[in-house]
């Protein structure tokens, strides 16, 4: 997580120090640009947040020094150099003088990203900087220069915007074409880029390839053409009421990963896209109080319009109070929540594990609709938004330690009420950072959190001054403080924190660095592999703990290694990506690329849509999934394929997927026939009350289609299911008043009649006395007719009290889901909301031990 939040500091510090056109894009935004560093950065959004000395007394005068060269050594002087940080609103700008130096005077203490650019070069970058350190050396990129002209029919095409990066490239860079359709983009290395070109209306068709190879031309040359673009009309709307959905951001991109082009709010639930040419790409779409949307869609050469459902997340509602139980106005509220399917949310901060689906590199800013949850003037709050998962609710204010929730369930459109959190005082500790020998340590982080708290959360964190001196004043009572320095061990404690604080805290690190790898890297003719990319992973994740690439020498150096590296992979153009289990081995070593086996893909009779996923560890970034369109008994290959296992999919629109696992050997060709697909069959279900009627606003579960379904009927009392041919349906359905039906239905290719599903049996089943006596047992007083169930009082100190439950409630269905689990739905305002009890003891089992 750390490293991901990393990556995602550079890119965001990047695009904030760029301007971009009207066109959708921000022109120095420095207010909302300097909210969304802190954000990235782990700190509250908060022009007003102070760093602390020893004395905790205003620095007259910091500076940032430095100087600028050329990658020949030689002085840039006239490079433009700037500075931004997380904290402060401006953006510092100055010009290298003569030997290349440059100073900022009197700048605040905080940690800054310091950029040098010159005309004819690539950018310099420098991120975490702090006032007073060591002198900076930037050093410009020399390369190729890369001259174009866009057009569309022949015809120049002016203020078209052009991305250029791809997977693994940094910086990714943007430029607009002036008045006659021309471009230029400076200091480009040798290697493979992807870019991307949009104008209003226009499109270049995601992605274009450019290369430079590794003799410099004098001059590139990169023209390219535009195409016309239908009109996408996206209509947003809640998927229980139908109602348009305000402030819906919509972001665009040809591949999951990488390479986004649009991010723009909906207005009135309707949003016009008209520059993506004809292609298939992926949708995500976010809007506040609803969960994130996904899907992937096709552009075809007519306009049409596309209907994007959002479901709401869960509510979390209460109220602030301060230790004399009044209410606490504007108190910042953060939900940090571990979702079932592993992933992880702080939506404070908006940091999560697929956060790297929402960078854009056209620059657009990031819009975090499900950030900025605050406590009203009465110390009341809602914080919506929250997707399936366990987690806790955090209060943090200023001059009071955070206030953090007991431990909480959170499900898709349900309602936790009266939750109250306490805000004490805060606790101060003052002390110094030192080394080994007793020397001050200057400009290490302290980052500090309740230990109910996730450690992958990140804390509030402060920096020691000169002297190695730190100061944090709003401690709660048990807290874990982690100590970071770029040379030394990163240190956590534990800490109980009495009333009166802590004075004279000595905090020694240990001179070890961090890990650090060295290697060469040799082609298969045994030539050095310059310019390959060496990512060191430590666990299953996608993004290294460290990384470098291969010099002209063929060695790499990967050092400040976020956490051990256990497997190292290698990637290269022209070769198979490498990837080698270290088992605890970083001794520099020799490595060699090989050129991977190859997957034949044969397409048999029906025209088909084949991707292909590994399922091996392999980045997106260093090795793209290939995805392409196959005629009738078409022949396919996929070359530079890394040894491994592969699952090769293809898809038919009205047929099954086929789905083929391949084994790819060095040197060796494999065939993946895709398999003959059965069609897929639409069968309509009828919900329909005693009397033969249709049942509005039933709530249908179908087991044993093409995908589960869960839905609720609409006006005509039916639900539409994708199932396969002979493939057995099982259906129920329930209504508050109407009770419940089953049936099970086997469908046949030529079937016709729609499915009938009559209601009329009790929501209690057949023993209602024992159906009543276990919701008893949860909390819940109910009585029951012979179809409905209606709730009449919760009883207090029990799993059902205050989590939302109403009188009169009429339950859909009421059944355990473990011993320690009991899952209620009901039918309320024409919406189906479910409510899970927890019994105390599984609280107390996943509660944190002290």
């Amino acid at each position: 997580m750390l490293v991901g939040a990393i990556v995602l500091l550079v890119i965001a510090l990047f695009f904030l120090l760029k301007k971009h056109d009207e066109d959708g894009f921000p022109n120095n935004e420095r207010d909302q640009g300097s909210d969304e560093l802190a954000q990235m950065m782990g700190q509250e959004a908060d022009p007003d947040t102070s760093l602390y000395d020893a004395t905790n007394e205003a620095i007259d005068i910091i500076t940032i020094r430095g100087q600028v060269i050329l990658s020949n050594g030689e002085p840039a002087s006239g490079a433009i150099v700037q500075a931004q940080a997380s904290q402060v609103n401006d953006i510092f700008e100055t010009v290298a003088g003569e030997g290349g130096l440059f100073s900022f005077e009197t700048m605040p203490l905080a940690l800054y990203a310091v950029e040098a650019s010159a005309e004819g070069y690539g950018p310099a970058i420098a991120i975490g900087v702090v006032p007073g350190g060591a002198q900076l050396r930037l050093v410009l990129e020399n390369g190729q220069d890369i001259n174009g002209l866009i057009s569309y029919r022949e015809e120049p095409v002016a203020n078209a915007v052009l991305h250029l990066g791809g997977p693994g490239v940094f910086p990714q860079r943007t430029v607009i074409s002036d008045g006659a359709g021309r471009f230029r983009i400076s200091g480009l290395r040798p290697g493979h880029y992807e870019y991307a070109v949009t104008a209003t209306g226009l499109g270049s068709g995601f992605t274009g390839i450019l290369s430079i190879d590794d003799v410099i031309s004098e001059s590139g040359l990169l023209d390219i053409s535009l195409q016309r673009s239908p009109e996408i009309t996206l209509r947003v709307v809640d998927a229980h009421s139908g109602a348009p959905i305000e402030g819906g951001v919509v972001t665009l991109s040809e591949n999951p990963l990488y390479v986004l082009t649009l991010g723009r709010t909906i207005e009135y639930g309707v949003g016009l896209v008209d520059f993506l040419p004809r292609g298939h790409y992926w949708m995500r779409v976010r809007a506040p109080g609803y969960l994130p949307y996904e899907h992937e869609f096709d552009v075809d050469a007519v306009d049409e319009e596309v209907r994007i459902e959002l479901n709401q997340g869960a509510s979390l509602r209460g109220r602030v109070v301060d230790e004399a139980g009044n209410g606490v106005a504007n108190v910042s509220l953060a939900a940090i929540i571990e979702t079932e399917e592993g992933g992880r949310w702080e939506l404070r901060r908006s940091l999560f594990d697929d956060f790297h689906r929402l960078v854009r590199p056209d620059g657009t800013l990031f819009w975090p609709p499900t950030m900025g949850f605050s406590s009203n003037q009465n110390g009341e709050f809602v914080v919506n938004g929250l997707p399936n998962g366990h987690g806790r609710l955090v209060a943090r204010a200023e001059g009071f330690a955070p206030a953090v929730s007991s431990a909480l369930d959170t499900r898709e459109n349900q309602i936790v009420d009266n939750i109250e959190l306490l805000l004490r005082r805060g606790r101060i500790v003052r002390g110094r950072v030192e080394d080994e020998e007793g020397g001050t340590v200057s400009n290490a982080t302290l980052s500090l959190r309740e230990q109910r708290i996730p450690a992958w959360s990140l804390g509030d964190s402060v920096i020691t001054d000169g002297s190695g001196a730190f100061l944090l004043d709003e401690c709660p009572e048990e807290m874990v403080l982690t100590v970071r320095h770029p040379d030394f061990t990163t240190i956590s404690l534990n800490l109980s924190v009495p009333p009166e604080g802590i004075d004279d805290f000595i905090i020694r690190l240990s001179g070890e660095q961090l890990p650090e790898m060295s290697g060469r890297v040799f082609s298969t003719r045994g030539s050095s592999a310059v310019g390959s990319s060496v990512w060191l992973m430590h666990g299953e994740g996608e993004l290294p703990v460290c990384r470098a690439t291969v010099g002209n020498d063929a060695w790499f150096h990967a050092s400040h290694c976020s956490a051990a590296p256990e497997r190292l992979i290698i990637s290269h153009p022209e070769h198979a990506p490498l990837i080698a289990d270290l088992a605890g081995n970083t001794e520099p070593k020799d490595w060699r690329l090989m050129r991977g086996g190859e997957i034949e893909v044969v397409s048999q009779r029906t025209p088909v849509v084949v991707t292909i996923n590994p399922m091996i560890t392999l980045p997106h970034a260093l090795w793209p999934r290939p995805a392409f369109e196959m005629e009738r008994w078409g022949h396919e290959f996929v070359r530079l394929v890394a040894p491994g296992d592969y699952l090769v999919t293809c898809r038919a629109e009205g047929l099954a997927d086929g789905d083929i696992v391949v084994s790819v050997r060095e040197d060796e060709r494999v065939q993946a026939l895709c398999p003959f697909m059965r069609r897929i069959i639409d069968a309509r279900v009828f919900i329909l009350d005693p009397q033969g009627a249709p049942v509005n606003q039933a709530f249908v579960i179908i087991d044993g289609g093409v995908e589960p379904y869960r839905g609720v009927t609409g006006e005509g009392g039916y639900v539409d299911v994708e199932t396969l041919p002979n493939r057995r349906l099982h259906i129920e359905a329930m209504h508050d008043q109407w009770g419940r039906g089953q049936e099970v239905e086997t469908v046949r290719v030529n079937d016709t009649d729609p499915i009938r599903v009559e209601l009329g049996q009790s929501i209690a089943g057949n023993d209602p006395e024992t159906f009543l006596d276990q919701l008893d047992d949860w909390g819940i007083s109910a009585v029951t007719d012979r179809r409905s169930v209606v709730l009449e009082s919760v009883h207090e100190n029990s799993p059902a009290a205050g989590i939302g439950l109403r009188r009169h409630d009429r339950l859909l269905w009421a059944r355990p889901v473990s011993d320690f689990r009991f899952s209620v739905g009901i039918q309320r305002n024409d919406r189906v909301e479910v409510f899970e009890l927890v019994r105390e003891s599984e609280i107390n089992e996943q509660s944190p031990r002290k």
